[in-house]
């Protein structure tokens, strides 16, 4: 059928298009139908507009001008030969117009990826979906897939941004706390694991199959989540390495009282200090990328930093992470207690913390004390391995897309869990199969062993704080000086402005990151009480370090 291509047909109204057994356009007038359609809708502030099949570039004219400047227009095509008109009449100046962007894909990761070059989601906080067209009609559920897919990613985005907002300051001031820590500590990457990596969240599916984990306890090398430390020792069973990764004091209860000495324990520069404080083994470190700073891409401070992992949200999926990548690539990798859902009120295994402290806090009065709490954080649905649909936790959920990604990349991933949700692991559903697995383990020829040596300098460290603690020095007396200038906004000088933004973490706790030399009142005094707060901090850190040896 010749419709299987798209036709050009000059109207008195405008050039129109015939594809598929349809016109794309408004039959009698297709310029002016299209130019009314994009002058009546209504663009936002700070929204991402998508124009699905943008076709000849009617409309693209009247959406820019009304565009606001902090709003984008992506334009996508679905079909080659429609975007092959677009390239062909749509208006250079439109195409290279800064505040355009254009793709052909019908794969959402790849634009995921292809806008993430292009623009700072963080900016954002609309996703707006304007057909202009017919051509939408022809791929009307992949546009729809689209506008839906980045607004689940934007609003991740903006969940993490309000996160680091609320956190942000704590994980910078452990940081810089826990470089004491580095001397005799080693980089993750120097982590080699010989044997199958049995990773233990500390969901309640650990609960069930326990004795299966002493049954293999020899053939495996046993990754313990911190918060499942306190089961782990109630039941006696021993692991050969520990993950911790959170910033709050909180979490020191999970190490509290317990038997373990000697282990090896993996933590980010940002745990909370006192965990590395009194661990009692070998620590390997790294730096988990919470948000993409400048700072921690300048060679001089990434040279001595730990060794830096991506942002994967839970402590679970850093332990699966990691042995992933410090195992044999022919080894399996079995997981339990990666849930990723729990009965309301109960969001851990027995035992833990968080389900001894709900314990305490029942009474006649209030038998339930995390039943509400629970109940109101699940919104979604989904089912469980064994068919059963519930509810689910957004924030559990952006955990377990993430699990999914590090399985897909790895196909070697196993799940002992006999509840939570599917995150893409082969699923173990009884020991025989176990058994098997091992079975097929080939034998590993040996390797040089772990030093365990030290691989940080201290007179290195102590220097890298010294420098911090300078540039701070620096930039609060520029951001002082134009303070009391009182001119608003706040001009800074290009020195101190460059110094600024090689320290963006000083941003952290704002709503958004300033894009120009000049700030507002409001956050150059926020700036300034940041520079004293970090300033105060390091002094403290210098104290600790000890002199070194000559």
């Amino acid at each position: 059928m010749t419709d299987l291509i798209p036709r050009l047909e000059p109207r008195p109204g405008g050039t129109n298009i015939f594809y598929k057994g349809k016109f794309l356009y408004h039959e009698q007038s297709p310029e002016e139908h299209t130019r009314t359609r994009a002058i009546s809708v209504s663009l936002p502030e700070k929204a991402i507009i998508l124009v699905p099949s943008p076709l000849v570039g009617y409309g693209m004219k009247e959406l820019l001008q009304r565009l606001p400047s902090s709003s984008h227009l992506v334009c996508i095509e679905k079909d080659q030969f429609l975007m092959e008109i677009t390239l062909r009449y749509m208006v250079p100046q439109i195409q290279q117009d800064p505040r355009v962007s254009f793709i052909r894909t019908d794969s959402i990761p790849a634009l995921i990826e292809y806008l993430g070059k292009k623009i700072d989601w963080k900016r954002f906080r609309k996703i707006l979906l304007v057909p202009l067209n017919r051509g939408y009609i022809l791929y009307r559920s992949f546009y729809d897939e689209v506008e839906k897919q980045l607004f689940l990613y934007l609003e991740r985005i903006l969940r993490n941004r309000l996160t680091t907002i609320r956190l942000g300051n704590r994980w910078m001031s452990n940081l810089f706390q826990n470089l004491v820590y580095l001397p005799n500590a080693t980089p993750v990457t120097e982590l080699r694991i010989q044997k199958a990596p049995l990773v233990l969240g500390a969901g309640e599916s650990l609960e069930d199959r326990f004795e299966w984990i002493k049954k293999v306890r020899d053939a495996v090398y046993l990754i313990s989540v911190d918060t499942a430390l306190p089961f782990l020792s109630s039941v006696g069973i021993r692991p050969d390495l520990v993950v911790s990764v959170d910033a709050q004091a909180i979490n020191l209860q999970d190490f509290l009282a317990l038997p373990f000495q000697g282990i090896p324990l993996v933590a980010d520069l940002t745990v909370f200090p006192g965990i590395l404080r009194i661990w009692k083994g070998p620590i390997y470190l790294f730096l988990s990328q919470f948000e993409p700073l400048r700072w921690f891409e300048d060679p001089q401070n990434a040279a001595v930093l730990p060794p830096m992992l991506p942002p994967l949200g839970s402590v679970g999926n850093i332990a699966l992470y990691i042995a992933c990548t410090c195992s044999f690539p022919s080894l399996p990798v079995l997981c339990l207690g990666m849930d990723f859902h729990y009965v309301p009120g109960k969001p851990h295994a027995r035992g833990t913390y968080t389900h001894r402290f709900y314990l305490s806090q029942q009474h006649r009065l209030n038998p339930s004390p995390l039943l509400e709490n629970g109940l109101n954080r699940q919104r979604g649905t989904e089912r469980l391995v064994n068919g059963q649909k519930v509810k689910t936790d957004p924030v559990l959920q952006s955990f377990l897309e993430v699990a999914r990604d590090i399985c897909q990349q790895e196909k070697r991933v196993y799940t002992l869990c006999s509840r939570g949700l599917d995150f893409g692991a082969y699923p173990v559903g009884d020991f025989p199969i176990l058994s098997s697995i091992f079975e097929k383990i080939q034998p590993i020829s040996s390797s040089p062993s772990q030093s365990n040596l030290p691989l940080w300098n201290t007179q290195r460290v102590l220097e890298f704080v010294q420098g911090v603690y300078e540039t701070l020095q620096e930039i609060e007396e520029g951001v002082e000086k134009a303070i009391s200038s009182n001119a608003s906004p706040v001009a800074l000088d290009t020195d101190t402005h460059q110094k600024l933004e090689a320290l963006d973490f000083l941003f952290l706790n704002l709503p958004e990151l300033p894009s120009s030399d000049t700030l507002d009142v409001a956050t150059a005094i926020q700036v300034r009480s940041n520079i004293k707060r970090y300033r105060n901090l390091l002094s403290r850190v210098k104290q600790l370090f000890s002199p070194p040896t000559s």
